[in-house]
């Protein structure tokens, strides 16, 4: 990876995109709007998915790295399964997660080259793709799961 220089780090920091991201991880987890908005059955878990695409889309695009890609989706899957656990057990965990923050820091170590956090990042390529593609599976059957869940609901009302 080549160092950013202090002028392109001080620009990618002070950029609208960046604030947004802070904003973002601030209301989400300080505030905790993430797992208050996850008590919405469904629509939450969705809300909070969408709320972090931002995250990916300017690591891809804006830092073009691939591994911190890798470790914030790994970060979203895990939040979004959390959130998906049943009897707002989930939620009261997300509480703990703090998933936007975790990836505003990814993001902000690897603007400021924190060899700490690349090393970490790099380091564990493989394990967060296979981590991502077993979060992915067990979303899907939480999924189908709650779908069955609600079914056996709806049939004593």
């Amino acid at each position: 990876m080549k160092s950013m220089d202090d002028y392109k780090r001080q620009q990618i920091l002070q950029s609208t995109s960046y604030k947004m991201l802070e904003r973002i991880a601030i209301y989400m987890d300080t505030y905790h709007l993430d797992p208050i908005i996850g008590l919405i059955p469904g629509i939450g878990d969705l809300i909070s998915a969408i709320l972090a695409i931002p995250f990916i889309y300017y690591s891809l695009f804006t830092l073009k790295s691939i591994p911190l890609t890798l470790a914030i989706i790994n970060n979203i899957l895990l939040d979004i399964f959390l959130g998906l656990i049943p009897m707002w057990i989930g939620d009261f965990i997300d509480i703990f997660n703090l998933s936007f923050k975790r990836n505003i820091q990814l993001i902000l170590g690897y603007i400021n080259d924190d060899p700490i956090i690349i090393r970490r990042i790099r380091k564990k390529v493989i394990l967060l793709f296979i981590t991502m593609i077993i979060l992915g599976i067990l979303i899907i059957f939480m999924l189908r799961l709650t779908v069955v869940f609600i079914q056996w609901i709806l049939k004593f009302l």
